[in-house]
């Protein structure tokens, strides 16, 4: 087969990652606790494609097994067994593909994302124009899971300004305005905190930012909230700022503070597998690592900072798309502080698609 249709392939099974709903219908069901949707059944047959047997790695094991320590201990072994079943569908169906296809074909899989993104985006502005949807959101259940989405195809713009094209920075900006998503700014914010950390024209970056700002503004309906925290923003008044922004995080604030509470209150094994969610209307903890104590307990945590330290550790051998990975990893951490949850498909598709590069640089440098 053709890497151009694998390429292809791989771009059907991102776009497949994001379908939660299409217009008012839910593309799922539940199936003995699990939420099954309908497009990940469908991934399953292109997966078989591009995927290679891989061995699930060392870490990913020793999470699995805080997952059933904390189970046993909470008497919530079935519904750790459950998250496990669907941690190792996300590995083989989403990270798996993305990951042997990218070892093989960096390129590709780098604009596998570009070209993705860019047909979410324009079905999202299309169903937004034509009243199908409130606030753009393309597949997504809200618009601020798909500026989570959006972090890579963001980065991308800023990173390797060579892949992109006048209209995707266009797209990004009737994204903004379309979805008026504060997660959306926080992607911007976690790319413009990486940006400072790379480059030494801090002021030009800053001043690029402000302008930015304030075209956004002279776009905005007067004296919504949106309008009102960049107005603090733009005079820099803090208290309007820290006000305003906790307003517009909504119920992701208080579900963050009630998280918070838990995981004080239990923090050796947590509370057991979707526990919170049950608790709370099927909603998940507001902040990821809160997720991973709560579901796995302090032996889970430790595990993923051990991850997460080991993949940043190894962008840095890293020569072409460095900046790519590291500007959104840092982008999606600041953002997955107050919104979504580790389990969301295109995330493990995105770091296949990363530890895909830095197998692909690992296995060049060891043939050299």
């Amino acid at each position: 087969m053709s890497v151009k249709l694998k390429y292809y392939i791989l771009i059907v099974i991102i776009i497949l990652s994001t379908m939660d709903k299409f217009y008012d219908q839910y593309l799922s069901t539940n199936i003995f606790g699990i939420t099954v949707r309908y497009a990940h059944i469908i991934a399953i047959f292109f997966a078989l494609i591009l995927v290679k047997f891989i061995k699930i790695d060392r870490l990913l094991w020793l999470f699995i097994f805080s997952l059933i320590v904390s189970g046993i201990y909470n008497n919530s072994f079935m519904s750790a067994i459950s998250l496990i079943f669907a941690i190792l569908f996300s590995y083989y169906i989403f990270y798996a593909p993305a990951l042997c296809f990218t070892i093989q074909n960096v390129n590709y899989g780098v604009r596998a994302i570009l070209q993705s993104s860019r047909i979410l985006m324009l079905t999202g502005i299309v169903l937004q124009l034509a009243g199908y949807t409130e606030r753009m959101s393309a597949f997504f259940y809200e618009p601020a899971y798909m500026s989570i989405f959006l972090a890579a195809y963001a980065s991308l713009c800023v990173t390797n300004s060579n892949l992109v094209k006048p209209f995707d920075y266009f797209l990004l900006i009737i994204f903004l305005y379309l979805s008026k998503s504060a997660a959306f700014i926080l992607v911007i914010l976690g790319i413009f905190f990486y940006l400072i950390f790379k480059s030494k024209k801090i002021i030009k970056l800053f001043l690029t930012l402000y302008m930015l700002l304030a075209l956004y503004y002279f776009t905005l309906e007067n004296n919504n909230l949106n309008y009102n925290i960049v107005e603090a923003y733009l005079s820099f008044d803090l208290n309007n700022i820290i006000k305003y922004s906790l307003q517009r995080t909504g119920e992701r604030f208080n579900f963050f503070i009630v998280s918070l509470n838990e995981v004080m209150q239990s923090p050796l094994f947590g509370i057991g597998a979707r526990a919170f969610q049950n608790s709370h209307n099927g909603i998940p903890p507001a902040n990821i690592f809160f997720q991973i104590i709560l579901e796995s307990g302090l032996l889970g945590l430790t595990v993923c900072l051990i991850a997460i330290i080991k993949f940043f550790n190894s962008i840095k051998t890293l020569g072409m798309y460095k900046s790519f990975i590291a500007c959104t990893s840092i982008s999606l951490l600041i953002t997955l502080q107050i919104e979504s949850t580790y389990m969301r498909a295109y995330l493990w598709i995105f770091f296949g698609i990363f530890n895909g590069i830095i197998l692909n640089n690992k296995k060049t440098n060891e043939s050299i």
